[in-house]
């Protein structure tokens, strides 16, 4: 498989997991079959070094915990975000690109996020 189709199988994969998350008639989207879903996708963009889509995945993550009010597990979410981002600054970085250090304040962001989720659950784990 092509690099080319091989983006637009990610890009499909994508969008068929946020399609769940659609309200349909009389239908509850299943946010947790989506987070699982999400995080598969995002492990295996992990595991090929495209840690900028993993972030945007595990972001994807976050909010569908966060709809099913799995603080534990949107906190995790949000760091391992912001992980994937710093590891994709790195490798702007190493490759020595010209960086406007989105990807750095992405991942602060999502630090952020997940401290506030923890405080806000009352977890002492800081």
């Amino acid at each position: 498989m092509s690099l080319n189709e091989k983006g637009k199988d990610l890009i499909y994969q994508y969008r068929t997991i946020s399609a769940k998350l659609k309200k349909r008639f009389m239908k509850k989207p299943n946010a947790r079959e989506a987070s699982e879903e999400y995080g598969k996708l995002a492990n295996s963009l992990k595991n090929d070094d495209n840690h900028e889509y993993a972030g945007i995945c595990f972001t994807a993550m976050a909010k569908c915990d966060q709809l099913t009010g799995d603080g534990g597990g949107e906190a995790e979410s949000w760091a391992n975000a912001g992980r994937q981002f710093f590891l994709a600054e790195d490798q702007f970085y190493q490759a020595r690109n010209v960086s406007f250090e989105e990807m750095l304040e992405a991942g602060i962001h999502c630090f952020l996020l997940a401290v506030h989720v923890l405080e806000s659950k009352g977890d002492n784990l800081l």
